[in-house]
């Protein structure tokens, strides 16, 4: 999994939390990866998330292939984890 963080600014003071934010996005997102595609593992490498630090927010990345893309933006949608839609 591949998170790439988005900045419109220079790195804040705020670094610390925001890789504090991070580490638990990915704690919970590894979690729900492994409940949900237990047979696919060593696909989900190319999964990828864009983390937007300026609303403390993280999208599933274009870049993410078929079929993980569709079937992650479906079971995201219902997932209490801090993720918005791409737009």
């Amino acid at each position: 999994m591949k998170i790439t963080w988005i900045t419109k600014s220079q790195p804040s003071k705020d670094v610390d939390s925001l890789l504090e934010l991070e580490y638990k996005f990915r704690s919970e997102i590894t979690k729900l990866l492994l409940r949900k595609f237990d047979d696919a593992l060593e696909d989900l490498d190319d999964v990828a998330f864009d983390f937007h630090t300026s609303d403390k927010t993280f999208c599933l990345a274009d870049s993410t292939p078929e079929p993980f893309y569709s079937e992650l933006t479906e079971l995201l949608k219902d997932e209490a984890i801090n993720y918005k839609r791409n737009s």
